[in-house]
């Protein structure tokens, strides 16, 4: 048992009152909710209205906008995170809306996919290649690290 100053435990409602008190709890779950449902309302609307565009104008313009949705999902976002923030910051987008904007910009290219079934017919060529696209990188840094993989897994796993 742990005791404070005064000889009360640590426990009981007042700690989760201080808590919520200190932290300023509800306005940050309400920044997090309007957050969360701009984020979606955003992103429904913005890709709904893509996804239609590249499933029914058969052009130039709507083919590269697919494939560079698609390329973009194979870029991982840790390779892009410090330049968005460092954009974010310049543009003083550090408030919820930059929120929205940054959560949408993470989600567009996946929704766009998902959505475009939606309108249309499954590209599954496209599904493919990207499926295979990403998983290649993955592969050839497992074959070159492949020795130092394993030794770390062993070292890991010795006890004692």
């Amino acid at each position: 048992m742990v005791k404070s100053k005064k000889g009360k435990m640590f426990e009981g409602i007042q700690n989760y009152i201080n808590g919520i008190e200190k932290t300023n709890f509800f306005r940050a779950f309400g920044l997090s909710l309007l957050v969360t449902v701009l984020s979606v309302a955003v992103l429904l609307l913005c890709t709904s209205m893509c996804a239609w565009y590249i499933v029914r104008v058969k052009s130039v313009i709507s083919s590269v906008m697919f494939y560079g949705f698609v390329f973009s999902m194979i870029v991982p976002f840790q390779m892009v995170m410090f330049t968005l923030s460092k954009i974010a910051n310049m543009l003083k987008l550090t408030t919820p809306l930059g929120l929205v904007l940054d959560s949408d910009y993470q989600t567009i290219p996946i929704a766009i996919q998902y959505l475009k079934g939606g309108h249309g017919s499954v590209d599954m060529g496209a599904m493919m290649a990207t499926l295979v696209l990403s998983i290649i990188p993955i592969v050839i840094f497992y074959m070159i690290c492949q020795k130092h993989i394993i030794e770390g897994v062993v070292a890991g796993a010795v006890k004692g």
